[in-house]
């Protein structure tokens, strides 16, 4: 399974990151990640000895009268966010990998 794109919001309201990640144009899941997860991931990520510079596709630009603060589909579009709970990192010179736990992930 491929991820083709990672999308991260900040929803001030809740004070947490809403990332979604998809697996081609019609699977995604939608994790809710807090301050203390995205600390974890920054931390690791400034540990890397190369910096990461990988964007095949350029931003999509905004046109005049879009919303921009739309909401993120969750998963399979009727569940909530998973919450993730805690992450494990895995780490080299050069690479990082992230496993992310969360209680109610029920996924197949």
């Amino acid at each position: 399974m491929n991820i083709t794109q990672i999308q991260v919001t900040y929803v001030d309201t809740d004070d947490r990151m809403v990332m979604r990640v998809s697996f081609g144009t019609e699977q995604s899941i939608v994790f809710t990640l807090t301050r203390r997860i995205c600390r974890f991931i920054l931390e690791n990520i400034a540990e890397l000895e190369y910096p990461i510079v990988q964007n095949a596709t350029p931003e999509r630009t905004v046109q005049l009268g879009e919303d921009v603060n739309q909401e993120l589909p969750t998963n399979n579009s009727s569940d909530r966010p998973l919450l993730v709970e805690n992450a494990e990192c895995q780490r080299s010179r050069t690479d990082v990998r992230f496993i992310f736990f969360s209680r109610d992930a029920n996924l197949k």
